[in-house]
Order: C-alpha cells, then sequence, then structure tokens
C-alpha cells in the first residue's frame, strides 16, 4: 500500500469534486476525487488515506454500500457522508454503520465545511495517539512483568526493590499522562486563539469597512458638488483622514494574512521602470510641500519587462519611501534601482532608498522591521504611523525570495536597501513599446469619470446599508447608467425576475436573503434560458477567501468595500457589450 494521503472527495458531480479538493488544497491537505463507488474503494484499497467525504447518492454501489466497506476492510479510515437530501434517518444510518459526521449539500458555508472535516482529522489524531499511549503503557507493563518475574526468581530479596521500582514507574507514567494532558490543552487552546483571531478580524474587516465605504464614498461625492473654498478644504482633510484610516486597517490586514500563511505572490508580466517610477512619483508633491527633493534613479541595465508581483513590489516601495519621507525634514529622498545578478531564469533587483532624515540609533536597529516597532516614545508621538509599514515591507520581500537591511547613523540620515528576485519574461517588446520616461499623472477619480466614458446600462443595485446604497446609487448614476434599487436578497431576486439588466452589483450580506443565496437563486432562474446576467460582488470583508467564496456562489466578479469611482467605472466597462458604452 502506498503512502498514506489526507482526504479522498467521493462525488458524481465533478463541479462539487473540484470545489472540494481546491478548498482543501488551499487549506495545506493531500486531496483528490473520484466520481463512483467502485473507484473509490479501489483508490482506497491502493493508498490508504486519513478521511473519505462521501456522497449518498452514486452511480453504481450506493454510498452507504462503500461506507460499510470502508468501516469493514479500513476501520482506521475516517469518513463523513454528504447528502443533498435532508434525511434524518439516512444521517442516523450512516452514524450507526460508522461515519464520523455529515454534511448537506450545497454547502453554504465552506467555513463549516473545513471545520467539520478538522474535527474529523482531529478525532483521529487524537485516536491515533491514544493507541500509541496504550500500547506504550501496555509495553511498559510487559516489561515491568517481565523484571518482576526475574527478579523473584533471582533473589526474592529483591521483591522489595521491585516494587519500589514499579511504584517509580508508575508515578512516571502518571507525569508523562498529566505532560501530556497538558500539552493537548496548551494546543487546543492556542488553536482555539488562532480561530478567535482570525474570525475577529474578519468581523472587524467587515464592520470597519462598511462605513468607511460611506465615509470615503460621500466625501468623494461631496468634493464634487458645489462648494467655497474653506468647505472644500474640510472635505479635502476629511478624504484623506479616511484613506489614512483605511491605510491603517489594510495593513493590520495584511499582517493577519501573512501570519496565517494566506497571502499570495503573483507572477504576471509588468513593466519594472513604470512600477518603480508610478510608486516614487506618488510622494513627490508631498515632498514638494515639505521642502524635500523625491528622486529616482533607474540603471541601464535593469530590465524593464519582469514577471512578478507589481501590486506587493509597489507597496513594499511606498512603504520605505513614505518611511524615510515622514522622517526627513530637509534634503532629499534618493531612490535608486539596479540590478545586482542575472539567472537564466530571471535576476535579482536591488532598491536603495537613500534619505537625509534623523537616523536610526544603532540600538535600535535590530528592531526596526518588527511590528508596530518605533524607535522611541517620542517619535511616535512626533511623527505618529503604527510601526506596520515596516513589518510589512520585510514579510514581503522575503515571501519575493528577497531581503531588506538598513544602515543608519542619527542625524546624518538612513539607507534601506531590499533585493527580490523577479522572474525573466520571454518577450521583452510589450513592456518596451509603453515607452520610459512619462510621468505617473495621479487625476481624481470623479474628475477622469466625468471626463470619460459614460454608459447607457441599466444595472440594479442590492445593498441594505442606506448610505452604502446613497454612495453607489450616486456614482453608477454619474457613470450614466440606469439604477434600480433592491434593499435585501429577495427584492434583487424579484426585480430580476420582472425586468432584465445589464449588471447587478449583489451586496453580499442582507437581510431576509443574503447576496450568495439570491445570486444562486438568479442562477437557478437562468436555467436552460441562455441568459447569463453579470453578478459584482459588493462585500466589506478582505479576508483570504472571500473573493474564492463570491465566485463559488455563483458571482462573475468581486469589488472590496470602500471602493471610488473609478474602480466603479472599470469594472462596468469590463463587463458590459462594447454598444452599451
Amino acid at each position: 500500500m502506498g503512502k498514506e494521503r489526507d482526504i479522498l472527495i467521493v462525488d458524481d458531480n465533478q463541479v462539487v469534486c473540484d470545489v472540494l479538493t481546491e478548498l482543501f488544497r488551499n487549506e495545506g491537505f493531500d486531496s483528490w476525487g473520484v466520481a463512483t463507488g467502485e473507484a473509490c474503494l479501489d483508490e482506497v484499497n491502493h493508498a490508504s488515506c486519513k478521511l473519505v467525504m462521501l456522497d449518498v447518492r452514486l452511480p453504481g454501489i450506493s454510498g452507504i454500500e462503500v461506507l460499510e466497506a470502508i468501516r469493514r476492510d479500513h476501520p482506521r479510515t475516517e469518513v463523513i457522508i454528504m447528502t443533498s437530501h435532508v434525511s434524518l434517518e439516512t444521517a442516523v444510518q450512516a452514524l450507526r454503520l460508522g461515519a464520523q459526521d455529515y454534511l448537506f449539500k450545497p454547502f453554504d458555508d465552506l467555513e463549516m465545511v473545513i471545520a467539520t472535516v478538522n474535527k474529523a482529522l482531529e478525532r483521529r489524531r487524537m485516536v491515533e495517539e491514544r493507541d500509541k499511549l496504550v500500547h506504550t503503557l501496555t509495553d511498559l507493563a510487559i516489561e515491568n512483568g517481565r523484571i518482576l518475574a526475574e527478579c523473584r526468581r533471582v533473589n526474592s530479596s529483591l521483591e522489595e526493590k521491585v516494587t519500589q521500582r514499579t511504584a517509580e514507574l508508575s508515578k512516571a507514567n502518571l507525569q508523562q499522562k498529566a505532560i501530556i494532558a497538558e500539552l493537548h490543552e496548551a494546543k487546543e487552546a492556542a488553536e482555539a486563539a488562532n480561530r478567535a483571531k482570525s474570525q475577529f478580524l474578519a468581523n472587524m474587516s467587515h464592520e470597519i469597512r462598511t462605513p468607511m465605504n460611506g465615509v470615503l464614498g460621500m466625501a468623494e461625492l461631496l468634493l464634487h458638488s458645489e462648494l467655497d473654498e474653506k468647505q472644500k478644504s474640510y472635505v479635502e482633510m476629511l478624504h484623506q483622514s479616511g484613506e489614512s484610516l483605511l491605510g491603517i486597517i489594510n495593513d493590520i490586514l495584511n499582517i493577519s494574512k501573512i501570519e496565517a500563511g494566506r497571502l499570495e505572490i503573483e507572477r504576471i508580466p509588468f513593466d519594472l521602470h513604470e512600477t518603480a517610477r508610478g510608486a516614487v512619483e506618488l510622494y513627490r508633491e508631498v515632498g514638494r510641500r515639505k521642502g524635500v527633493a523625491v528622486e529616482l534613479q533607474i540603471e541601464e541595465d535593469v530590465p524593464r519587462c519582469v514577471v512578478g508581483d507589481p501590486n506587493r513590489l509597489r507597496q513594499v516601495l511606498i512603504n520605505v519611501v513614505n518611511n524615510g519621507l515622514k522622517f526627513t525634514e530637509k534634503g532629499s529622498v534618493q531612490v535608486r534601482v539596479t540590478l545586482v545578478e542575472q539567472y537564466q531564469n530571471g535576476q535579482y533587483v536591488a532598491f536603495e532608498v537613500k534619505d537625509t532624515g534623523i537616523g536610526i540609533p544603532a540600538d535600535c536597529i535590530g528592531n526596526i522591521f518588527g511590528l508596530f516597532a518605533q524607535v522611541d516614545g517620542s517619535t511616535t508621538r512626533k511623527y505618529g504611523g503604527t510601526g506596520l509599514g515596516l513589518a510589512i515591507a520585510k514579510q514581503l520581500v522575503e515571501l519575493m525570495g528577497g531581503a531588506i537591511g538598513v544602515e543608519s547613523e542619527p542625524g546624518l540620515g538612513s539607507t534601506f536597501t531590499f533585493i527580490v528576485f523577479l522572474h525573466r519574461h520571454a518577450d521583452q517588446s510589450p513592456c518596451d513599446e509603453e515607452g520610459g520616461d512619462t510621468p505617473v499623472e495621479l487625476d481624481n477619480s470623479m474628475i477622469a469619470a466625468r471626463e470619460g466614458r459614460k454608459f447607457n446600462a441599466r444595472v440594479l443595485l442590492a445593498e441594505d446599508n442606506p448610505v452604502n446604497c446613497e454612495v453607489a446609487f450616486a456614482m453608477i448614476a454619474a457613470l450614466g447608467c440606469q439604477v434600480d434599487v433592491a434593499q435585501d436578497g429577495r427584492e434583487a431576486v424579484e426585480a430580476f425576475t420582472r425586468q432584465p439588466y445589464d449588471l447587478i452589483f449583489m451586496d453580499c450580506q442582507m437581510p431576509e436573503m443574503d447576496g450568495y443565496q439570491a445570486t444562486r437563486a438568479i442562477r437557478q432562474r437562468e436555467l436552460g434560458s441562455g441568459r447569463h446576467t453579470t453578478v459584482i460582488a459588493l462585500t466589506a470583508h478582505a479576508m483570504a477567501g472571500a473573493r474564492e467564496h463570491c465566485l463559488s456562489a455563483g458571482m462573475d466578479d468581486y469589488l472590496s468595500k470602500p471602493f471610488n469611482l473609478a474602480q466603479l467605472q472599470e469594472l462596468i466597462a469590463k463587463w458590459t457589450s462594447p454598444h452599451l458604452a
């Protein structure tokens, strides 16, 4: 029999099989799927597995018959029954035959599916540990008996010593059991704390992003209404403060994703020169207002078109440049990009950010990349900040196969250097054609939308929050669309039934019927009609897996709150036909 694997999914519905296989692989499990009971039995006979997720209704032999065979021939394999028929009798029959648990399809809550699987695997692990412990104790008891018999045979006078030794061993066994119990309790407590932390961050993400969408959206709309100069200044400060708060929220969520190992680095072609130039360009005006020059130098041998994650690279460069500019009152912040070393499949590229700021004391440099690290209390009060920017930069650089360091002298400034590995792009021409030295223009999104395309599209907006509904309605209408509003999922389905729409923007959390249920109901009504209405999720959840959850419910795209007019314009342009523009 081959190496033991983790999870076998048995379902004749290929979509269910693929979704569950991908879900568990994302959780770090070795998972695969088959469509029939016969194939299932072949798999468990050739390669043992820890857990079988078994559909009741299968072509050929039924899931119940497969369950009986597994319990008979492979009693150590756990089985979770899946059924789309809510039948208590079937579930009870499966449990009596030895199934560990059961799940009803469709799976509305994938987190519950993962929790059920983790519970079954944890039970299997605990049973194995118990068996090992029992085996160990049995061996100890046998050994103790053998020693006792030998001692009696050699010299009966040693009985007292043997008794004493047995007592010592019993005490040691009790101590060992106590240690194992303590370790198990500590492990469970740590896992519970980690689950609580992840759930808390997910909930806080939703609860904070929902009102933030209203604050930023209303501020953006207000900026382009009739205001005097003083009012406009107040609204601009309000919008900038909201953006700053959103940046802190995103930093905290990024740290959570990195710690959980759920932040993935993309590998897509991009223009390295334009990415660096765009990141630096964001701070030229800020530097000009402070009297600090922000300069960029890209060496001639640095390749333009590379493969990697432009967004994460830009985030690192922005964090480091922002840090340098924040602590520099006069002089300059100089960014230099150089080629370190080339290989057949890519190259190491170095980014050096040199400032003339306050510098860092030698005894603080070792902690500068730690979470929430500040040089000292006075720095926190004078310059502000959360102490997350450099910590995130370090984590992202390491995920991109590189390293980051700093050299500094108090009063003279600091030089941060980070190196990342970027893969070689087979065709350099697309990047070369974009042209090199055009500065990045930072137009306001509302102005860009007003001067850009308009859309003659009919849009349904499903949103229960009044403020967010007002914001989204105004933005979509500003793009020339005709907008109807539904306040919950049930109203959205009814509106879809009465009237065809070019696009549906669907909030995920609503009363009566949420966005996931409403989308499934819409997809059900489209069956056999040849229609497919684009549904775009609007959600305040920004944790890992939120996008996949939306797409698995039948939605076509995903927009995280808070959003702006430019993002809406881009999505509408992406999903509407050219004749609607």
